[in-house]
């Protein structure tokens, strides 16, 4: 059904493109006590903001299309990123885990920058799709955080205000 197909590559562009600028350095900036992080992630989460209005205001001028290229989706519509774009996508949904006081939050960014660099230099034509299935793999280390951290929290609460 193309109708189905066109909405649920909307709903994919629109949670990789316009979701994940924003949520991301935010998610981090909402963990971090230290001065220079949260200045840096406070920084990065407006840089999101305009890269998801942006992102999102082009989507809706000229819906995605998704076709399959080799054997990986390539996402395509008439818009062009503004100058240095996927510079700053990169830089709003990479770098505020690199900037996280946790390790394996550190880890979790190094790992989607590395399938970030696979994904260009390999897939460059399916690069929304390709990166997003590595950042999807990327994932379980957030599992394994989450579940590292478990046993800890039981035993210790966070205490509430």
């Amino acid at each position: 059904d193309p109708a189905l197909q066109r909405q649920l590559a909307g709903l994919f562009v629109f949670f990789a493109e316009v979701f994940w600028p924003t949520a991301a350095p935010l998610a981090i900036l909402l963990t971090e006590t230290e001065r220079y992080r949260v200045w840096a992630l406070q920084t990065l989460t407006l840089m999101g903001l305009v890269t998801s209005i942006y992102l999102l205001t082009s989507i809706l001028q000229s819906p995605y299309e998704a076709t399959i290229l080799g054997h990986s989706i390539h996402y395509h519509n008439g818009y062009d990123y503004f100058p240095n774009g996927q510079i700053v996508y990169v830089l709003c949904t990479v770098l505020p885990f690199l900037l996280s006081s946790g390790r394996m939050v550190q880890l979790l960014g190094l790992t989607i920058f590395a399938g970030y660099g696979m994904t260009l230099q390999f897939y460059s034509e399916a690069l929304v799709s390709v990166w997003c299935f590595f950042a999807a793999i990327a994932s379980a280390l957030i599992y394994l955080h989450v579940a590292r951290l478990a046993p800890q929290r039981a035993q210790n609460p966070v205490p509430q205000k």
